[in-house]
């Protein structure tokens, strides 16, 4: 599922947003959770793209695993400069903090 929304993103030229957060189990592992909203066929949708072990909790070992995931689906730097219109995340500090968030 994953391989099609990245086709169509690439193939159609669609803009598209990433929603990201972050969480903590009860087994204090440590999850990065990532959707994707895009239209398809006319119609807004929400899409389940990964669920990552981040390299680490800081704003800049969010980034990292964010990036790295987003290029090994296929949502290269080019595509991400054109089409990539929006970021979506909770207020946490790593996320969007004004100096060193992730949105940053």
């Amino acid at each position: 599922m994953c391989t099609e929304i990245v086709n169509h993103l690439l193939n159609s030229h669609a803009e598209f947003s990433i929603l990201v957060d972050e969480s903590t189990s009860s087994a204090n592992t440590q999850s990065m959770i990532v959707y994707v909203c895009a239209y398809f066929d006319s119609a807004l949708s929400v899409y389940f793209m990964g669920l990552l072990p981040p390299a680490d909790t800081s704003a800049t070992g969010l980034e990292s695993t964010l990036t790295d995931y987003l290029v090994s689906i296929g949502l290269i730097e080019d595509v991400l400069r054109k089409q990539f219109i929006g970021f979506c995340s909770d207020s946490a500090s790593c996320m969007i903090g004004q100096h060193r968030g992730v949105v940053t």
